[in-house]
């Protein structure tokens, strides 16, 4: 579960920012020779592009591909990716060598009933790298591929803050008076007396 979608738009807007400059470092970082915005239609409506990196003696594979985010009629975040052959990307470098490839994604961030800020993430995947890639290769880049959404997770995570909310709702409640049940009496008063706790407070000792 991540923390930031549904009633918080950022968390989506962020799947949508694949150019940003903190996707671009990672990119980079990977040894991934480009990653661009090829046009933008509308702030929701954009075509990518990009290289990706593959281990000798397999050639770089290209994926070009539209992304459009939209919400539905649930007030859910969605973004739907798939192939756009209308544009030709330019990398600044020879695209020889480069074999395409296929990519389509479906993203649908739904809302947590009561648990506002909260929201699941489920995505659909379809990949075709072109060409013949060896069972070995395809086994290492899957985590890759699906590492987008442990990204989201520790980028958007706000798990001290809704255990803080609750833990200061919880204190407000037990600091109110209470109306315990005979059986919480009887386990109050069991675990009292198994325990010997005494009425009055136990002095402070030094401790060596």
């Amino acid at each position: 579960m991540c923390v930031g979608a549904a009633t918080n738009p950022p968390l989506p807007a962020y799947w949508n920012e694949y150019c940003s400059r903190y996707r671009n470092r990672t990119s980079r970082e990977e040894l991934n020779p480009a990653r661009i915005a090829v046009l933008m239609r509308e702030p929701h409506d954009i075509t990518f592009a990009t290289v990706k990196a593959m281990p000798f003696p397999l050639r770089r594979r290209e994926f070009v591909f539209r992304c459009v985010a939209a919400t539905d009629d649930n007030g859910d975040y969605i973004h739907a990716t798939s192939p756009d052959s209308t544009v030709t990307p330019d990398y600044g470098f020879s695209r020889k060598n480069i074999v395409p490839g296929v990519v389509r994604m479906f993203v649908r961030f739904v809302g947590v009933p009561g648990e506002e800020g909260s929201c699941k993430v489920a995505l659909y995947q379809y990949l075709d790298a072109g060409g013949h890639v060896p069972a070995y290769v395809v086994n290492t880049t899957i985590p890759s591929a699906l590492g987008a959404l442990t990204e989201l997770r520790e980028l958007f995570q706000r798990d001290e803050e809704v255990d803080l909310r609750e833990r200061e709702g919880r204190a407000e409640r037990m600091s109110r008076e209470q109306v315990y049940t005979l059986e919480e009496r009887e386990t109050l008063d069991d675990c009292r007396a198994r325990l010997q706790v005494r009425s009055e407070p136990v002095p402070p000792r030094a401790f060596i």
